[in-house]
């Protein structure tokens, strides 16, 4: 679901991500993934590990899909507040925080707050694989996966620039030279 954060912005919102218990499910059931697969893994070992019955895990998500995408979800959330975030000055691709800055110094800044984060969780970059792996673009007809198209519309019409839009931009601006031979 889509909700206006206090500060007047619009963000994604699931109920899930208020609930302690399922926040440490996921916890949990992302490191399994990473570890097991996503394939290997059962509903009954995320159970165990996170300390919870099974009845439990069932009632916050019915099948291992859902868990599977409320997961990637908060991976994708974790990467993004990482990644656009210097301080509290603001993001590290924000046109307003480098106002005058060109396409190729915003693309080395933002490069750097992805590699700093692969590098600190690199759990992150292996869940992400093997979710593209199971799922690639077909999604399994449940809330999660509705809820994670919805996130991802989202995170692309409200996002700051991709990077390859600020790329595009240093093409233009002439910081980013367009002929390169490989």
């Amino acid at each position: 679901s889509i909700r206006e954060a206090e500060n007047g912005k619009v963000q994604f919102y699931a109920p899930v991500f208020d609930d302690p218990i399922a926040e440490k499910i996921l916890n949990v059931a992302t490191q399994l993934f990473v570890d097991q697969g996503l394939r290997a893994t059962e509903m009954k070992d995320v159970a165990v590990k996170a300390g919870v019955n099974r009845r439990m895990l069932y009632r916050r998500f019915a099948t291992k899909d859902n868990l599977a995408f409320y997961a990637m979800i908060k991976v994708i959330k974790s990467i993004q507040a990482a990644t656009t975030t210097t301080d509290r000055q603001g993001s590290i691709l924000d046109p307003f925080i480098f106002q005058g800055a060109n396409g190729y110094e915003r693309l080395k800044f933002g490069l750097h707050g992805y590699i700093a984060q692969f590098l600190k969780f690199p759990d992150q970059v292996i869940f992400i694989a093997k979710f593209d792996s199971i799922y690639g673009d077909i999604y399994p007809d449940i809330q999660a996966a509705d809820e994670y198209k919805e996130f991802i519309n989202l995170a692309e019409a409200v996002s700051l620039p991709s990077l390859a839009e600020i790329i595009r931009e240093g093409m233009i601006d002439g910081s980013i030279k367009t002929d390169l031979e490989p």
